[in-house]
């Protein structure tokens, strides 16, 4: 019977956590914040894992933050979990009546999120460039060392995981000093996933001098290739000038062929008038073939007026047939309805014959896989009505 009891007792408490908010202040200091949270949670978990977790302000779209994903989700939202929502469905509570330490069961967490919630924060999305992202703390608390393993990052309107372990939320966290607390840990870490992470979290900031400072230091720094990488991704998140400058002279300066590439993809993913005539210099004049392919390929892809007479003009005073043919099939790999109408503007306008001979083979194609299209559709249709 009591072996029954305790067995009992563990099934009810594995399928729960605790949620502590006692260092939610604003009034304290991030850092103090996270420093207190750590040592109460070795008082109370010590040996266990647990997530701090603070929000910022971030302006990156919602694609860009996928590190979350790694974590087994349900439907209820980090906001849900932490404002009480998930658990005052059911019982109609006000949210400002939950306590600061609060058990949830698994039954409270399956309850779905609000239809008028979701569509108010669509609406507020839409309204404005900012949202908050919570900066997700993974420590393991080893004998009164906490370990810092991982960190991840999510919107606070997203799903979240409700592994069992406990949740310290921390509030809104200051952004100069989540990037300095941030920072600290990143040069006194020994994970390389780690730092990694770092530097992703550190770039969903929101514009701010210390993130593009700090990307500099890892570009131009004594780091692998894949934190740089990363750094330069994150550049190309933050619209503003001093990013454009940096990528610019990366792409130009840069030694590595590597890197210089992908400074080229990164300016070609801000929507800014500089950042676009830097790649389309590049498209026309960088002397080496390679890095001016990939500048043509990613100028191709905007398929707007502006990138459409570039295009054109390298079709036409373009000496080099290397750099011609590989502009053709640039254009070949749009949407169809963006690079039909550019291979139509090819013939009436390229004196080229063997430019136009090109533009007219791929049109050729297109209508060719149209008719395929158009083929299978018909055998499926006739497969659905039974037909052989």
């Amino acid at each position: 019977m009591k072996l029954i009891i305790i067995i009992g007792a563990y099934f009810r408490t594995s399928y729960c956590f605790e949620l502590s908010k006692v260092f939610a202040d604003q009034e304290l200091p991030l850092t103090t914040r996270i420093n207190f949270a750590l040592d109460l949670a070795l008082k109370k978990y010590d040996g266990q894992k647990i997530w701090l977790i603070y929000s910022i302000e971030s302006s990156c779209t919602i694609k860009e933050i996928g590190t979350a994903q790694m974590l087994n989700t349900d439907n209820i939202s980090l906001e849900q979990i932490i404002f009480g929502n998930a658990c005052n469905v059911r019982n109609n509570l006000p949210t400002h009546e939950i306590s600061t330490h609060v058990t949830h069961r698994p039954e409270q967490l399956n309850e779905p999120p609000s239809r008028k919630r979701l569509e108010a924060q669509l609406n507020n999305d839409k309204r404005s460039a900012t949202y908050k992202l919570a900066i997700i703390l993974d420590y393991s608390l080893e004998s009164g060392n906490p370990c810092l393993y991982q960190i991840y990052r999510q919107r606070m309107d997203q799903p979240f995981s409700r592994e069992n372990r406990p949740i310290f939320w921390l509030g809104m966290g200051n952004p100069s000093i989540s990037i300095g607390w941030l920072q600290y840990q990143f040069y006194h870490t020994k994970y390389l996933k780690l730092k990694q992470q770092i530097i992703a979290s550190i770039g969903a900031h929101y514009y701010s001098r210390q993130t593009i400072e700090f990307m500099k230091k890892i570009v131009w720094g004594n780091y692998s290739l894949t934190f740089k990488s990363e750094a330069i991704y994150w550049l190309s998140q933050h619209n503003s000038i001093e990013s454009i400058k940096l990528l610019a002279i990366l792409a130009v300066k840069q030694t590595d062929i590597h890197l210089k590439k992908k400074a080229i993809f990164a300016l070609s993913q801000i929507n800014n008038s500089k950042a676009k005539a830097i790649v389309s210099v590049l498209a026309k004049k960088e002397k080496n073939t390679g890095i001016r392919q990939e500048a043509i390929f990613w100028l191709s892809q905007r398929a707007d007026e502006e990138a459409i007479e570039v295009l054109n003009e390298i079709l036409t005073t373009e000496d080099d047939p290397i750099i011609k043919d590989y502009t053709i099939f640039a254009i070949s790999q749009l949407p169809e309805n963006k690079a039909v109408p550019i291979f139509y503007r090819i013939l009436q306008n390229t004196s080229d014959a063997k430019v136009r001979k090109k533009a007219r083979y791929w049109l050729d194609r297109t209508r060719d896989q149209r008719m395929m299209n158009f083929f299978m559709d018909l055998v499926e249709e006739d497969d659905q009505c039974g037909l052989n």
